[in-house]
């Protein structure tokens, strides 16, 4: 994912509709799997099912790791993402360094 746009905010990722979609589906996907081994499943179900998933690049993290929208990730219009670097967001820095670059 060269070029990446995501903004990190305290615990919140945002990233722009197109880099979703560009993302390849085995990084990205809809939640469906019902977790009945998880206690009170039935009270938090509503907050995963059907939800968007997204893996984001590790290099972001330092680890990999499954992104909830909604919990913590929010794909914005493209239009809306830039509007919040025009507003004084920055970019995300990653943490660990891209393949490409070691």
């Amino acid at each position: 994912m060269k070029n990446d746009k995501i903004i990190k905010i305290g615990k919140q990722v945002f990233i722009p509709q197109s880099l979703y979609d560009s993302t390849h589906r085995d990084f990205k996907g809809v939640w469906t799997a019902e977790r009945y081994d998880w206690p009170d499943w039935e009270s938090i179900r509503i907050q995963y099912v059907g939800k968007r998933t997204w893996m984001p690049p590790c290099w972001l993290f330092g680890s990999t790791c499954l992104l909830i929208e909604g919990q913590n990730f929010t794909i914005l219009p493209d239009t809306e993402f830039d509007e919040m670097l025009e507003n004084g967001a920055e970019l995300c820095q990653p943490l660990t360094p891209k393949f490409e670059e070691w």
